[in-house]
Parts: structure tokens; C-alpha cells; sequence
């Protein structure tokens, strides 16, 4: 867990070295990176108690600005789990769209956004005997909101929701399953123009 939180601290510390942009006009480029925590529920993650799964996740983004407010890109997620004799490694990529809305981007503006992302994520387990790999397919949703500290670097919070199929490794003989989650991260956002 101190590696998790060690990379999360440098990609948000790299993040903070971003200059240079006055609005998030067509052609900009924006990259970020967050830490997130999830709650999940569903027959995917719960047990035969009914007991949901939490995890923590890293992750970054990259989106250029096709046309002003709005950035096309893509997301890389990793996350990493254990519970008992139990691990996991997840490892996500996919395309996502943003919108920010308001048209000053200076220092000390608020921005609210809404997010869309599609995600293939293949997960690798170790139960202490067999290790098995499944892949997940997530589609969802989030809004949030952003605070320029500068022209060039903000915070951001943001809460979504996500549908995710599971796909098991054929070993383990199981059916597709389907689950939920919600979502909270927060972290640093930086543009170049």
C-alpha cells in the first residue's frame, strides 16, 4: 500500500511542474491524475455475506481540446486489492470525453464538468493457490468540479457511477456477472496550451 500512495504522491507532484494556458480553448491539452476510492455492490463484488469490496485506485488522464470546454482523450486506471490470502492487481485503458463548463479559465475559477468513460480493464488475482485472470468492461458517468490555483494547474473533486460487466478466466468456470460502482476521487489537473 506505501507504493500505491508513493506513486500517487509523484504523478500528482509532476502534475504540479504543468504552465502555461489562459482558457481551455481548441487545441489546449489537459492531463491529470487522481487517487480514487470506490465502494462496490453488486453479485460481482459482494460475498456470500452480502459484503460489499472498497479499493483504492490511481489514475491519469489525457484530453485535447477539439473545440472549446470539450476534450476527447483517454484514461489509464490502476488499482490494487487484498483481502485475506487474497490479491489483485487491475489495470484499466480507454477513451473518455469531458466538458468544462465557463469560459474564464484564470486563477481561482471554479469549473464544473461532466465526465464519460468507457474502460477495458484486465484483472490479475492470486488467491494464495491459483492466480486467474479476468477482464471487465466499465462504462460510466461523473461530475465534479475544478479550482484553478493558476492559469495552468486546479484541483479537482469528482463522484460517478460505473456499470462493469466481468468476464471470468475460463479456469474458474463461472457466468458473466454485472456490478456497480460508486465513485469519489479527487486530485490535481494541469493544461498546456
Amino acid at each position: 500500500m506505501k507504493r500505491f500512495f508513493r506513486a500517487a504522491m509523484m504523478t500528482l507532484v509532476a502534475l504540479t511542474f504543468m504552465t502555461s494556458v489562459s482558457m481551455a480553448s481548441q487545441g489546449g491539452i489537459l492531463f491529470d491524475g487522481d487517487v480514487g476510492f470506490s465502494m462496490m455492490s453488486g453479485d460481482a463484488y459482494e460475498n456470500a455475506d452480502g459484503d460489499g469490496q472498497t479499493y483504492m485506485a490511481l489514475g491519469a488522464s489525457v484530453g485535447y481540446f477539439v473545440i472549446d470546454n470539450l476534450t476527447v482523450g483517454g484514461t489509464l486506471e490502476f488499482a490494487r486489492m487484498s483481502w485475506g490470502d487474497v490479491s489483485s492487481q487491475t489495470i484499466g485503458i480507454g477513451p473518455e470525453v469531458a466538458y468544462y463548463f465557463g469560459t474564464e479559465w484564470i486563477e481561482k475559477s471554479v469549473h464544473p464538468f461532466v465526465k464519460g468513460a468507457f474502460i477495458y480493464k484486465m484483472v490479475g488475482t492470486d488467491d494464495g493457490t491459483d492466480s486467474y485472470s479476468d477482464k471487465v468492461m466499465s462504462f460510466g458517468a461523473s461530475v465534479g468540479a475544478l479550482y484553478m490555483f493558476t492559469e495552468s494547474l486546479g484541483f479537482f473533486g469528482e463522484a460517478g457511477f460505473m456499470m462493469d460487466k466481468w468476464s471470468f478466466d475460463e479456469d474458474l468456470d463461472l457466468e458473466d456477472v454485472d456490478g456497480t460502482k460508486i465513485m469519489v476521487k479527487i486530485g490535481l489537473l494541469g493544461m498546456k496550451w
